[in-house]
């Protein structure tokens, strides 16, 4: 797989504000019978890694929009 060189665009849950306590709660009830019927498990990476990441990898963010249920990002390399 190649790496991005110019820009990265992806939609996660909405992990901040009033919705991060409920959706927290719905991941581990959803993942307790995923567990037990062997299924694929969920995970919500923390927002502030991510966005960590990609400013020391050499992005900066140039959009965030966002609905009831979920946050698009657009990051940008900085030339």
């Amino acid at each position: 797989m190649e790496a991005s060189r110019v820009m990265v665009g992806f939609a996660v849950p909405r992990d901040e504000g009033i919705t991060k306590i409920p959706f927290r709660l719905a991941l581990k009830v959803v993942n307790y019978f995923k567990k037990r019927s062997g299924g694929v498990l969920f995970y919500l990476h923390p927002l502030g890694t991510i966005d960590k990441t990609l400013r020391e990898s050499g992005f900066d963010r140039r959009k965030k929009q966002g609905s009831r249920f979920w946050l698009v990002f657009l990051y940008s390399r900085v030339q």
